[in-house]
């Protein structure tokens, strides 16, 4: 799949030889800012784990990029999602290298079981979106919407019924109901507590909030 837009970028999807390129690009525009990452209590580097998860999607193919020349500019990734994701996750979350990605972790599965995608809308998994990210450089010109767009496309190709995922910016919230998704899950960050040990894991100015968006798709 590859594709240009009217801006001359090209789309494609990742590939093995992308892997350190998506890294830099997923440290410096996306991590920078992503507000679990951030606003962690612990510290706010992204860690080793967390790093790798979202790497691991390239080898299922379900990682676009946007391209200037050789420069990621844009990058999106996705996976399939099941009715226990939220088991999944706190399976993962207890054998997490860091405890900062455990956290993460068991904050995703909240979300998963509270939003309850799959049995909500009767099917057996769904495709989530588990990030987009844009250069700053290129924010305001509809790359985020294009990159969204690919994924609609490729969750239709993969014959998709519902399409998901957790939004923490504002912006993108506003993109997601502009594209048609429905808001079915919101959570304050500063009103969430971990699960186990229930300390406060998120510190944000109010009012800051994760919100997971659904979209049935037509088949």
């Amino acid at each position: 799949m590859e594709q240009t837009s009217e801006t001359n970028l090209v789309f494609r999807r990742a590939t093995g030889e992308d892997r350190e390129a998506v890294r830099e690009a997923m440290a410096k525009f996306f991590y920078a800012e992503e507000t679990v990452t951030v606003c962690y209590y612990n510290g706010s580097e992204v860690t080793r784990d967390d790093m790798e998860f979202s790497l691991s999607l390239i080898e299922h193919g379900y990682v676009t990029l946007a391209l200037d020349g050789d420069r990621i500019v844009g990058l999106t990734g996705a996976g399939f999602t099941s009715a226990d994701e939220a088991v999944k996750l706190r399976e993962q979350a207890d054998g997490a290298e860091t405890e900062k990605f455990g956290d993460i972790l068991r904050f995703l599965a909240h979300m998963a079981e509270h939003a309850n995608v799959c049995k909500r809308f009767d099917v057996e998994q769904a495709f989530h979106v588990y990030f987009i990210a844009v250069d700053p450089d290129l924010r305001g010109k509809s790359l985020a919407k294009q990159l969204m767009e690919m994924q609609f496309e490729l969750a239709a190709q993969l014959g998709v019924a519902v399409m998901s995922g957790d939004i923490t910016n504002i912006h993108a919230g506003r993109m997601a109901l502009g594209m048609g998704l429905e808001c079915v899950y919101t959570v304050l960050f500063n009103d969430y507590r971990d699960e186990k040990s229930g300390r406060q894991v998120f510190v944000t100015q109010e009012p800051h909030e994760a919100r997971t968006f659904v979209a049935k798709l037509e088949q």
